[in-house]
């Protein structure tokens, strides 16, 4: 199941994601309907992550 394997994904794995889980699909959706809101009129030319911190940067 999906929450096995996310346990098993955090357990075995340093943990780098900030909220310590999988990011959620209607996460994402609430992002995307963010960013195609008049609300992100500011926001324009840049990639957005959405994954709550999993991937590890610079």
């Amino acid at each position: 199941t999906v929450p096995e394997i996310s346990e098993e994904y955090f357990v075995t794995n340093e943990p780098t994601s900030l909220i310590q889980r999988f990011v959620r699909q209607a996460e994402v959706a609430k992002t995307v309907a963010f960013l195609t809101s008049d609300g992100a009129s500011a926001i324009n030319g840049s990639a957005q992550r959405c994954e709550g911190g999993l991937i590890r940067h610079l």
